[in-house]
């Protein structure tokens, strides 16, 4: 399972996809099952990063009936639910009030546990769907920022810096939205410089922060600066595809992810 999940956060895609596939058809035949959230949240990640998105669903709901019958609260089903949500963030319309009824009763659950290493992640799932339905649903924007707002200040004291980049990131998308684009473009270069202060870093996609700093700096008018950022996320996701050596998976991380889509189009950065 840790060595899975090493290859996914290493860009190996398709080696890391085998490997926990295989990781968790042996839990499911084991008597207790006790890691098997984790490992099914781990394959959902990897399934949702090559565009899986259905399978993705499939693995998540089956890690919620497991601990849900077990009972009790249990930071990885809120991490589990949180994620769910983010994978059904992603269809928008209908798909959006049940993405926030999951995040906002992961949320919760988060509370009651508290797992230091957790709490972050699922704060920025959840200010990460409200950022989705911002365009219909407004009235959430102020929420996500507060969110983002909330896990910089905790993760500056943690030493969380995966979160706190995502979070700087979020906070400069929210900022965006509402026209502030001086202090979203000020955000976005607090992520930036952090991710090129400590690198790569598990659970934090990289071409997703470059996009995003592109996208605020571009509008800002640093429109060069924005044009080199997106060829450093499209170099990254030309990686990944790299790692995946069957052309029909390659097709659709290219084409089935809509980050991946939107980088290789630069949607949203000025030409």
């Amino acid at each position: 399972m840790q060595l899975g999940i090493s290859l996914f956060d290493s860009r190996r895609l398709g080696a890391a996809l085998s490997r926990l596939q295989r990781c968790v058809g042996r839990l499911r035949s084991e008597p207790l099952k006790a890691e098997l959230p984790i490992a099914l949240n781990y394959l959902a990640q990897v399934l949702v990063s090559v565009g899986a998105h259905q399978e993705a669903e499939d693995v998540l709901r089956e890690a919620l009936t497991f601990e849900e019958d077990r009972g009790g609260d249990s930071g990885w089903h809120a991490y589990n639910a949180a994620l769910l949500g983010y994978v059904l963030a992603q269809r928008g319309g209908d798909h959006w009030t049940e993405s926030l009824r999951l995040v906002v009763s992961a949320w919760a659950e988060t509370e009651r546990t508290w797992l230091a290493n957790l709490v972050p992640i699922v704060r920025n799932l959840y200010a990460e769907i409200l950022l989705h339905g911002a365009d219909e649903h407004p009235e959430g924007l102020g929420q996500a920022y507060a969110l983002a707002v909330a896990t910089v200040d905790e993760t500056q004291h943690s030493g969380m810096v995966r979160s706190q980049i995502a979070a700087h990131s979020l906070q400069s998308r929210a900022l965006l939205k509402w026209g502030e684009t001086t202090r979203a473009a000020s955000a976005a270069r607090k992520a930036l410089r952090l991710l090129d202060e400590v690198g790569d870093m598990p659970a934090l996609r990289t071409e997703e922060v470059l996009y995003y700093s592109a996208v605020v700096l571009g509008t800002s008018g640093a429109r060069q600066e924005a044009h080199e950022l997106l060829q450093r996320a499209r170099a990254v996701v030309g990686e990944k595809a790299g790692h995946l050596h069957d052309d029909t998976a390659r097709q659709r991380f290219l084409t089935s992810v809509p980050l991946n889509r939107a980088i290789r189009a630069g949607h949203g950065i000025a030409g």
